[in-house]
């Protein structure tokens, strides 16, 4: 079982998945691409609210911020493993955990709203939104204590990263160390799973990731390339099978006209193979620039396999077109 963390910076003004005003619609289904991601019609589990900006607000009253901090909201996308059984308790443990771990890592009064869609396919996504507070402490001139509440998107990660600072360093070439948003997240990531640890999880241990580009899809380009692929995929055995549908035929009739008929479709069902070969390669190219290099090498790999079975299946229908190989006009034994 593996789990992932990913955090990401969201702005108040413009629309979109990086702002928090267009993650406010993607949770009340406001817009396009939460709508096609539905496919059950089940509400989700929520904490705190889906009126994200009015929580965030209500968060932020007598909070003193910098006036140079921007953006001023965190996105954090906590992914369960996929082992874990769907079902009601499951769900809100997932949800419960999700802001715990939040709150735990960032000075304890950080999120202010949270959500696990349940009318997703996936279902062990947990969206939270935090800002991390933390109390200041000043002395006046008469030696006085004043308390302030500030808050700060940066300041408990770069505690996390002191935290993990050998580990942050064993992963860069030059064993330099720093606290920038990639290695915010190799913190929050051995963090996260040291909290599930301890909470009964027992996951596979983490692999390094040297390439600093996420190889995270988002939701529509995994479902894009996955088509693509099954898409592909029954094609081939569409094509395979109508050939050698047609070629049954043909043998039990034994008539030339059949014999005809089943070479030009095999040879039609060739040109298709061709084609879709190309399609493929034609994808791969425009998909390619938007990957990371790892993701990139997993789809060329899987696009070879499709590819040989293409081969193989040109090959077959290549034999089929052969009477001596493929069939006889003749009645067989």
């Amino acid at each position: 079982m593996s789990a992932m963390i990913r955090v990401k910076s969201l702005t108040f003004g413009g629309a979109g998945h990086k702002s928090l005003g267009g993650m406010e619609k993607h949770g009340k289904r406001q817009d396009k691409p939460s709508q096609m991601r539905c496919v059950r019609g089940v509400d989700p589990l929520v904490y705190g609210t889906l009126d994200l900006r009015e929580a965030y607000d209500s968060h932020m009253s007598a909070v003193r911020t910098n006036t140079g901090m921007k953006p001023p909201v965190l996105h954090g996308i906590i992914k369960f493993p996929n082992d874990l059984k769907v079902n009601a308790s499951n769900e809100k443990k997932m949800l419960t955990a999700a802001v715990n771990f939040i709150n735990t890592t960032h000075g304890g009064s950080a999120v202010f709203a949270a959500r696990l869609d349940r009318d997703e396919a996936g279902q062990h996504v947990v969206d939270v939104f935090y800002a991390p507070k933390y109390e200041k402490v000043t002395k006046t001139r008469k030696g006085e204590e004043v308390r302030t509440w500030w808050m700060s998107t940066t300041k408990h990660g770069k505690d996390l990263c002191e935290k993990h600072r050998e580990e942050i360093k064993s992963r860069n070439d030059e064993r330099k160390f720093t606290t920038g948003p990639r290695q915010v997240g190799i913190a929050l990531q051995s963090e996260l799973y040291d909290y599930l640890g301890k909470k009964g999880l027992t996951l596979t241990p983490k692999t390094p990731k040297n390439d600093p580009r996420p190889d995270r899809q988002e939701t529509e380009a995994y479902k894009a390339t996955k088509d693509a692929e099954e898409k592909a995929s029954m094609t081939r055995a569409k094509a395979e099978q109508d050939a050698a549908a047609i070629l049954e035929s043909a043998r039990a009739e034994g008539y030339a006209a059949g014999i005809a008929e089943a070479s030009a479709e095999i040879h039609r069902l060739a040109r298709i193979v061709e084609t879709l070969k190309k399609a493929v390669w034609t994808f791969i190219a425009k998909l390619s620039p938007l990957l990371s290099q790892k993701q990139a090498e997993v789809l060329e790999s899987k696009a070879s396999d499709l590819l040989h079975k293409f081969d193989a299946t040109a090959d077959r229908l290549e034999d089929m077109s052969d009477p001596e190989e493929g069939y006889s006009s003749g009645p067989s034994l």
